[in-house]
Order: C-alpha cells, then sequence, then structure tokens
C-alpha cells in the first residue's frame, strides 16, 4: 500500500505543481492530478512560491532580470478528484493567487481567485493482474473556466492584478503509469485550445483568438522498501500557440515554449496522510522561446479516503 500511495502522491503533486506555477506568460500546462491508487477520493493543499528570474524573447534570448526587476507569484491550491466507479473519475482545482511585482520606484502586490479547472479521466488500460511491462492508462478531459482577471484586462502598471490566463480553454489528454518493485515511471501528454474571447482594456475592445498548444511531461521515482520516502523527477515541457490580437491594436505574438525540470521529497504518514517538497526550475535546460521562466518551491498536503 505505501508504494502505491507514493507513486499517487508524486503523480498528483507534481502535475499540479507544474500547472499552477508554469511561465505567467507561456501559458503552463493542462495536465491534470488522477487517482491511481487504492482510493476512493483525495483531497489536497497545496502551496507554491514561484519568482521570476528569467525573460525570452521571440528569439530565444535568455536574460536574466536585475534587482530593479522582481516579480513573485505565489498560489494556495485546493484540488480534489473522486473515483465514480473503477474506471471513471472527476476532479476540479481552485486556486487562490497572490502577485508582487516591483520594477525601479514602482512595487505593486495583488491576491485573488485564479482560473478553475474541472476534470474527468477513464481509465481505458485497467491493471487487472500484475503484468511486467503493461503500464495503467487513462485518457482525460479538462475544462478551464476564467474567473480572474488576465493580461488583458488588467489594471495595475505592472499588471500584477493579472491573476489568470483569461481564456475558456479545453484540454484532452493521455497518462500512462508504472510500478516495478521500488520504482515508478510517468507519462502524460495533452493538447488543448483556449476559445475567441474579448476584453475592455482602458476603453477599448480587444478580441484574442488563440492558436493550438499542447505539453507533455515524463518522471521518475524511487521509494526505498523499508519505509514511505520517494525520491522523484521529472521534466516538463510546455508549448502555446500563438495569439492573434484585433481591435485597437492588431497583432500576432509568437509561440511560447519553455522546458522544467522538478525534483522531490514525499513522505506517507498512516497510509492516508503525505507531505511533500518539490524545486522547480524552468531555466535549468536554457531553452525557451516568447515567454518568462521562474524557479519554484512548493509544499504540498494530501488527504486519501478509502474505497
Amino acid at each position: 500500500m505505501a508504494i502505491k500511495s507514493i507513486t499517487l502522491l508524486f503523480i498528483h503533486f507534481f502535475i499540479s505543481q507544474s500547472l499552477y506555477a508554469a511561465a505567467c506568460c507561456g501559458g503552463g500546462s493542462n495536465l491534470p492530478s488522477l487517482i491511481t491508487g487504492d482510493y476512493r477520493a483525495q483531497l489536497s493543499l497545496a502551496a507554491t512560491n514561484g519568482a521570476v528570474t528569467h525573460d525570452v524573447n521571440r528569439d530565444s534570448a535568455i536574460k536574466e532580470r536585475n534587482s530593479d526587476n522582481q516579480e513573485v507569484n505565489e498560489s494556495m491550491v485546493l484540488s480534489g478528484a473522486y473515483l465514480i466507479n473503477s474506471l471513471w473519475q472527476v476532479g476540479f482545482s481552485v486556486p487562490y493567487k497572490f502577485n508582487t511585482h516591483r520594477s525601479g520606484n514602482l512595487s505593486e502586490n495583488s491576491s485573488g481567485a485564479g482560473d478553475i479547472k474541472v476534470q474527468m479521466a477513464y481509465e481505458f488500460l485497467p491493471e487487472y493482474s500484475y503484468s511486467l511491462l503493461k503500464p495503467r492508462g487513462f485518457i482525460f478531459l479538462e475544462q478551464t473556466v476564467p474567473v480572474s482577471d488576465s493580461t488583458y484586462d488588467a489594471n495595475k502598471p505592472l499588471r500584477s492584478d493579472s491573476l489568470g490566463n483569461g481564456f475558456y480553454s479545453t484540454a484532452l489528454g493521455i497518462s500512462f503509469v508504472k510500478s516495478i518493485a521500488q520504482f515508478d515511471y510517468l507519462f502524460m501528454g495533452e493538447g488543448h485550445q483556449s476559445f475567441k474571447r474579448s476584453f475592455e482594456q482602458n476603453g477599448e475592445k480587444l478580441t484574442v483568438t488563440s492558436k493550438f498548444g499542447g505539453s507533455f511531461l515524463i518522471g521518475g521515482g524511487w521509494s526505498p522498501s523499508n519505509g514511505n520516502l520517494r525520491l522523484g523527477t521529472t521534466i516538463l515541457y510546455s508549448r502555446g500557440g500563438r495569439r492573434k490580437i484585433e481591435g485597437s491594436i492588431n497583432n500576432i505574438s509568437e509561440s511560447t515554449m519553455f522546458w522544467e525540470v522538478g525534483v522531490s521529497a514525499a513522505y506517507l504518514f498512516n497510509d492516508d496522510i503525505s507531505v511533500s517538497l518539490s524545486y522547480q526550475d524552468q531555466t535549468f535546460l536554457g531553452t525557451a522561446r516568447n515567454t518568462t521562466l521562474s524557479k519554484i518551491a512548493s509544499l504540498n498536503l494530501i488527504k486519501f479516503f478509502e474505497l
């Protein structure tokens, strides 16, 4: 039970943190948390602190920010998932965000609700008996509902009040997970489409159309046989499509892209409560385009509910 639980913790923690702590302008991923252990439901509270350290232009030139240009994005994310039956599950994520921006002598803070996400998943490749090679496979559908201001309708000069992406977005993806002895492995990939939306900014109307985007994540971990500790790592790739802006400003923005490397340590208490710490670095591989890059520390608490 312990190794299965730690594997579940790994999947939930890294995917939820990659989702909410991704580069603010690069979009991020739409990878949901999934129940893969022997549980009916899970409920988690995650805290993240991400410092934006670099800017990347459309030509992929990466420039480190100086001390006069600081941006910290924090969040508290309540999320959960519920197993309807042995193959179907539903879930949600509700973030509350805190942004602090400083440039020169100007400093500002903003806080508020972020975009809500709801999801449904189907286990199309269940594991009814042990197989050395066969993984468990899931198909998932996730819907993003914008409930906060985005960069297109933010009012503050440094746009710290941009707390969400601003678009209704639908993601369709697939996931495979496998545990072999003390090791576990994960692959997730998704494609998402944001829908055309109009914004009001300084009395002017802007209509923004987004192209198709996607992301994938691979990871692995090791759990000692004599304890509930797990050590893991992930690599995330995220790509956002071009955006066409029409109105008082007419422009077509370039697509965005970044890589993220993460490491974690997790511990399971009493088979139903787990705590984990992680660090994620979007600058480590040094490859990105038309975005900002962050370094993120995260803490996650998860409560599991038995079948």
